[in-house]
């Protein structure tokens, strides 16, 4: 090794160069690694919100079912229109999502379909 400390300083430094490029870049991926982790913990909640309702549509359902099986004619009239009420309500949401569309498509997306719903 003849070489002198001046001779290598281009090396040392395009190393040191190289080294602070590849922190940057270990930084961001890093970053990238955490918000990917909160959009799949906030997808994971829509989720569960989205079976809570279902299950408590299919609950409400079944027990309006029940009602309108059981009990005296008036009991069972009532339970009838509440079930054939509920299972509209549910018919008109399957048909048109809007809460899963907002969670797919984000407010833009969400505010041009509602102005164009109103157009029409």
């Amino acid at each position: 090794m003849n070489a002198s400390q001046g001779d290598n300083a281009e090396e040392i430094a395009r190393a040191q160069k190289e080294v602070k490029e590849a922190q940057e870049a270990v930084e961001k991926a890093v970053e990238a690694a955490r918000q990917a982790h909160l959009a799949q913990v906030e997808l994971q909640g829509a989720l569960n919100e989205v079976k809570r309702q279902e299950e408590e549509r299919d609950n409400k359902t079944k027990t309006l079912t029940e009602k309108s099986e059981t009990g005296g004619v008036v009991s069972r009239n009532k339970a009838k229109a509440e079930l054939a009420q509920h299972l509209a309500e549910v018919r008109e949401c399957i048909c048109f999502p809007l809460p899963l569309f907002y969670l797919f498509f984000g407010s833009f997306s969400f505010s041009f379909l509602c102005l164009c719903l109103l157009i029409l």
